[in-house]
C-alpha cells in the first residue's frame, strides 16, 4: 500500500501538471486558429450563443438531415402596387454583378465628385439576418429574404422609388442559422425574376405580380448538396434560359425560364459540389461557355449543348469557393479565393475544335487574392480588397490585365470583407462596419475621394452593391438602405 500511496502522488502531479498547461496553452492555441480563421468566418455558435472557431466545429459535425423535398411555390402576399406618380427608373441593375456580370456601371449619369459627407438617404428596409444583395428591373427591386420568426423564406419584391413592399412570395422551411441566411441575389428580365433560396430551391415568378411560375428543389431533383453556410450561388438568368449548377447528379442544367423544364443538363462524372460561386457567361473560340469555380476545380460548359468544354483541376479553395472568374481578355481568366488561395491566371487554348487550360501566373494571397467578393475589371485594369493576412491584410490592390501588379492603397486605407464596385471613374468600397469610401480609377496610384460612415449600417456590411441611375443600394446583417450619389441630384425620402 505503502508503494501505492508514493507512486501516486507523482502521477497525480503529472496530470495536474499537464491540465494547467493545456489551460495556459489553450488561448495560444485559439489565436493560433483565430489567426488563421478568424471565430466568425466559421460561421457558427455554441448554444450558449460563443463564437465555436471552424476547429471545434470539424470536431462536432453534426449527422447530414435528411432529403426532404420542399415546396417552393407557398404562398404569395401582395402588398400594394407602383405609384402612378413614382418616378420611373430606365436604368437597372438586374443581376449579380450588374447588367454586365463585372461589378461595373456604366450609366452616364454623374456621380459626386467627393464623399466627404454621407449622402442623403432615400429609404431603409429591415431584414432577416444575411448578405443577399438586390436586384432592379423596371423600377423594381427585388431581394431573397429569411423571416426566422416564422422559418419562411422570402422573395421579396419592393419600390425602387420609396422602398414600399410591393409583394411578396414565401413557403416554410425551417433553416438551422449557420451565420446569416440569405446570400444569392435574383435575376430579372421582363418575364420572370428567378432567385434561389438558401435551402437551395429556385422560385420563379412574374415580376410585376409575383405569380408563381415554377419552382424545383435543387437537393431533392438533383441531389446537391448544400454548400456550408447556405446557398450563395446566384441563378443565371440568360435571355430565355435560366442556368444553374447544382453539383449532384448534374454538374450543370439549363432550364426553360418560362416552365422550368429541362433544355439540356451536364452530368457530373467529375464528382464536383456546388460551391458559394457563381456562373460566369462567356464567348471563346466561336463559343458561348457558362464557367464555374466547383467544389475541385473550374469547368467550362457549352452554352448550346451542355457538354463540358474544359474542366481544370489546379484551382482549389479550402473550406469555401466564393469569388466568380474574372475574364481579362485573350482566352484569360482571373481566379481568386480566400483560405490561404491567392490567384491564379489562366488561359484557354483553342486547339483542334478543343480548348485546353494552361496555368500562366500564380499569387500568394499578400499579391493579389480576394476573399468572399470578387474583383472587378474596367478597361484594362483589376481593382480587388486583398483577404485578411499579412502586412498588406483587406489593402485595395490594382494590376493590369497582362498580371502586373500596381499599387496598393497602404496601411491608412484598408476596407475589410465588404463589396466594392466601379462607376463614373471611381471605385465605391463598403467596409464592414458600414463605413463608405470613394476612390479615383487609376492606374497611377491610390487617390481616396473622401470615407463617411453611414449610420444606418453597422456589422457584417458584406452584400454586393447595387447602383441604379445614381442610386446606390447597401445593406449590413439586418438593414438595407438607398443613398443619393448623384451630383446635383434630389431625392425621394428624408435622411
Amino acid at each position: 500500500m505503502r508503494g501505492f500511496r508514493y507512486s501516486l502522488i507523482p502521477l497525480s502531479a503529472v496530470l495536474v501538471g499537464g491540465f494547467v498547461l493545456a489551460i495556459l496553452a489553450w488561448p495560444l492555441a485559439s489565436a493560433e486558429v483565430r489567426g488563421r480563421y478568424p471565430q466568425w468566418v466559421a460561421g457558427l455558435y455554441s448554444p450558449d450563443g460563443q463564437p465555436v472557431t471552424i476547429r471545434d466545429a470539424e470536431r462536432s459535425k453534426a449527422p447530414p438531415e435528411p432529403v426532404v423535398e420542399v415546396d417552393p411555390e407557398g404562398e404569395l402576399k401582395v402588398f400594394s402596387t407602383l405609384a402612378e406618380d413614382a418616378p420611373e427608373f430606365d436604368g437597372m441593375w438586374p443581376n449579380f454583378r450588374g447588367f454586365n456580370f463585372d461589378g461595373v456601371n456604366d450609366e452616364w449619369v454623374p456621380l459626386l465628385d467627393r464623399l466627404d459627407t454621407p449622402p442623403p438617404v432615400v429609404w431603409t428596409i429591415p431584414l432577416g439576418q444575411g448578405y443577399a444583395g438586390p436586384a432592379v428591373y423596371n423600377s423594381r427591386l427585388y431581394v431573397i429574404d429569411y423571416d426566422n420568426a416564422t422559418k419562411r423564406n422570402l422573395l421579396r419584391c419592393f419600390s425602387f422609388a420609396d422602398g414600399k413592399e410591393l409583394w411578396q412570395r414565401s413557403f416554410r422551411r425551417v433553416i438551422k442559422t449557420p451565420h446569416g441566411y440569405s446570400r444569392t441575389i435574383p435575376s430579372v428580365n421582363d418575364d420572370v425574376v428567378v432567385a434561389i433560396t438558401p435551402n437551395c430551391a429556385v422560385m420563379a415568378c412574374d415580376p410585376v405580380t409575383g405569380k408563381w411560375l415554377w419552382g424545383v428543389d435543387l437537393v431533392a431533383t438533383y441531389g446537391t448538396t448544400v454548400p456550408k453556410w447556405c446557398a450563395g450561388q446566384c441563378p443565371l438568368l440568360d435571355m430565355d434560359r435560366v442556368v444553374l449548377a447544382p453539383g449532384g447528379t448534374k454538374l450543370m442544367v439549363c432550364l426553360d425560364a418560362l416552365t422550368g423544364k429541362e433544355i439540356w443538363t451536364t452530368p457530373n462524372d467529375l464528382g464536383w459540389k456546388m460551391t458559394h460561386s457563381s456562373i460566369y457567361p462567356m464567348s471563346f473560340a466561336g463559343k458561348s461557355l457558362y464557367v464555374y469555380v466547383a467544389s475541385r476545380g473550374v469547368v467550362g460548359v457549352n452554352a448550346e449543348t451542355g457538354e463540358i468544354e474544359f474542366s481544370y483541376d489546379g484551382w482549389r479553395i479550402r473550406t469555401a469557393a466564393i469569388p466568380t472568374p474574372v475574364e481579362l481578355g485573350d482566352g484569360k481568366l482571373l481566379l481568386t479565393g480566400g483560405y490561404g488561395a491567392g490567384g491564379q491566371i489562366i488561359r484557354l487554348i483553342e486547339r483542334d475544335d478543343r480548348i485546353e487550360v494552361k496555368r500562366i501566373k500564380t499569387y500568394t494571397p499578400e499579391e493579389f487574392g480576394c476573399y468572399q467578393q470578387t474583383p472587378v475589371r474596367t478597361e484594362d485594369l483589376v481593382f480587388t480588397v486583398l483577404p485578411k493576412v499579412g502586412m498588406v491584410s483587406c489593402q485595395l490592390a490594382c494590376m493590369e490585365t497582362s498580371g502586373e501588379l500596381l499599387w496598393r492603397s497602404g496601411p491608412d486605407w484598408t476596407f475589410g470583407w465588404g463589396p466594392w464596385m466601379v462607376a463614373d471613374g471611381k471605385i465605391l468600397l463598403l467596409d464592414d462596419d458600414g463605413r463608405l469610401s470613394m476612390v479615383k480609377l487609376s492606374s497611377e496610384g491610390f487617390v481616396p475621394l473622401g470615407r463617411v460612415q453611414l449610420k444606418a449600417l453597422k456589422h457584417e456590411s458584406w452584400a454586393p452593391l447595387a447602383l441604379v441611375e445614381g442610386r446606390l443600394v447597401l445593406r449590413d446583417l439586418t438593414t438595407m438602405i438607398c443613398v443619393d450619389l448623384r451630383k446635383n441630384g434630389e431625392t425621394h425620402g428624408e435622411e
